[in-house]
C-alpha cells in the first residue's frame, strides 16, 4: 500500500508549475526572437556585401560616368534580391540604397556605397509582448564599399 503524502505538500507541484512556466515561456520567447533578429541581421549584412560585390563586375559602357551608373544600378538590384525575403515580409521596412561617387580619401578611385537596412522596431516579424520590443529592437542595417579606378570603369 502507498503512503500517502503529507497534507502540507499537496498542490505544490502545481503551484511550483504556475510559478515558473512563465519564466520558461519567456526564455524561449527571448530565444526566438534573438534567433530571427540574427537572422535578419546577417541578410542585411549580406545583402550589403554582396552589393558592393556586384558593383566590381564589368559593364559595358561609352564612358566611365555611364559606367559607374551601371554599377551602381547592379549594386542596388544584387543587394534587393539578397534581402528579398525581407521584402516579403515587409515590403516597407526592407530598403536599400547604392550611392555611386568619388571616393573622399582618393579622387583617382570611384565608390559605390550600398547600405541595406530592415526597421525592425516599426516592422517586428515575431510580434512583441510588453514593453520588450519599444527599448530593445533597433534598425538593424549594415554598409559595404567597393572602389574601382577610374582607368578600369571602361
Amino acid at each position: 500500500m502507498k503512503a500517502a503524502a503529507p497534507r502540507a505538500s499537496q498542490g505544490a507541484t502545481a503551484l511550483e508549475m504556475a510559478l515558473l512556466l512563465p519564466v520558461l515561456l519567456l526564455v524561449l520567447y527571448g530565444m526566438v526572437l534573438f534567433s530571427i533578429m540574427f537572422a535578419v541581421k546577417s541578410t542585411v549584412a549580406f545583402a550589403a556585401a554582396e552589393g558592393a560585390r556586384a558593383s566590381l563586375e564589368f559593364q559595358s559602357a561609352n564612358d566611365p560616368d555611364a559606367a559607374l551608373a551601371l554599377r551602381r544600378g547592379r549594386a542596388q538590384a544584387e543587394c534587393e534580391r539578397a534581402g528579398e525575403w525581407l521584402s516579403n515580409v515587409q515590403a516597407a521596412a526592407y530598403t536599400c540604397t547604392a550611392v555611386a561617387a568619388p571616393c573622399v580619401y582618393n579622387a583617382d578611385l570611384r565608390c559605390v556605397k550600398v547600405t541595406a537596412s530592415y526597421n525592425y522596431r516599426d516592422y517586428p516579424i515575431v510580434p512583441l509582448i510588453g514593453l520588450m520590443g519599444e527599448a530593445l529592437l533597433p534598425l538593424l542595417n549594415s554598409e559595404a564599399e567597393s572602389q574601382v579606378s577610374t582607368r578600369s570603369l571602361l
